[in-house]
């Protein structure tokens, strides 16, 4: 007897708080469209390469925010009663969830009458799980106006991916530069200032590489770079003669 009071209760309370989940759910990933609509939006007129991808996480975690914050909404196992008892029952699944553990007549008595309740309860129509019908409209407003937003084509998106292929040609030039200053440091047969004179020199090309902000800029700086890395070589090669 105890028992099926108990387990009906627990049945009602996982009900409960599958609703709240939906709830906090769709309220939390409402508000990460919000944030992610400001940012794609801004991103419109300001160059952000990884916007998009930032309004993705933000959306993803606040649904996973909604989804913790649904759980821990979970009543307790007499709120739940309480919540059935509110379909008409006067209190009687409270009170019998009160009495699991007592077996004085009366109490027993009770909780038959509250088991009578239960065998009739259907948790699911008594419990449907809904969303408000606004809430779900607004929900699909916010997504479709995201979604465009984040598709629009703009001078500033396509000098935020100018900018990114730029940084990342600029990172693979560095790399060489890398590799042509730690071969003259092997080299013996250079004076302490010839190093000091073509590391000066290849600082500056890598800098050059950093401050590119365009293809036109980048291509400059490669050349640049590619007569510093002759120069180098040619040191190089007489150092190895001498």
């Amino acid at each position: 007897m105890d028992r099926k009071i108990l387990e009906f209760v627990k049945k009602v309370r996982i009900r409960l708080r599958e609703q709240a989940v939906i709830d906090m759910s769709l309220v939390s990933v409402m508000a990460g469209l919000i944030i992610a609509l400001l940012i794609s939006l801004v991103s419109i007129w300001i160059p952000m390469y990884y916007a998009i991808p930032i309004c993705i996480g933000v959306v993803l975690l606040s649904l996973a925010v909604g989804l913790v914050l649904g759980v821990r909404r979970t009543p307790s196992l007499e709120e739940a009663a309480l919540m059935a008892d509110a379909k008409g029952h006067k209190e009687k699944i409270v009170t019998a969830l009160e009495l699991i553990g007592r077996e004085d007549s009366l109490s027993v008595l009770q909780k038959r009458d509250a088991l009578n309740v239960i065998d009739g309860f259907k948790v699911k129509k008594e419990f449907p799980l809904s969303l408000s019908w606004k809430m779900s409209a607004l929900f699909v407003v916010l997504a479709v106006v995201f979604a465009v937003t984040a598709t629009l084509d703009t001078p500033a998106r396509r000098l935020a991916v100018t900018k990114h292929e730029v940084k990342e040609e600029a990172l693979e030039e560095i790399a060489k530069l890398e590799k042509v200053k730690k071969e003259l440091d092997k080299i013996d047969k250079l004076s302490d200032v010839e190093k000091a004179q073509l590391d000066e020199q290849l600082d500056k090309a890598k800098q050059d590489m950093k401050d590119a902000k365009s293809q036109e800029e980048l291509k400059k700086a490669e050349d640049r770079i590619t007569k510093k890395m002759e120069m180098a070589s040619e040191s190089l090669e007489e150092a190895s003669a001498k």
